[in-house]
């Protein structure tokens, strides 16, 4: 019995890496100088950016500041880069 279990798992695992190295190019995926690119955008406009929070198809989702204020950034392929209202921090009890 444990020897069929563990061929199964032996067989689940195998099966798997295939499947998992199809995935690693994704629309959600982005490149370093895709990244370098939407940072020289938002800086461009004034802001500094923080962090990337999600890309798809080519669009960034950075969070980024701009004075005392928090924003989220929408840069484009062709480096436009749109801003929300500033993030309003949760306020703590």
């Amino acid at each position: 019995m444990r020897k069929c279990v563990f061929a199964a798992i032996i067989m689940l695992v195998s099966v798997g890496e295939p499947v998992l190295a199809q995935t690693n190019s994704i629309v959600n995926d982005y490149t370093p100088a895709e990244e370098r690119a939407a940072d020289a955008a938002a800086r461009s406009k004034g802001y500094t950016p923080l962090a990337v929070t999600q890309a798809q198809a080519g669009i960034l989702f950075l969070t980024a500041r701009k004075g005392n204020d928090t924003y989220l950034l929408t840069v484009t392929p062709d480096h436009q880069v749109y801003a929300n209202q500033p993030i309003i921090p949760p306020v703590s009890h």
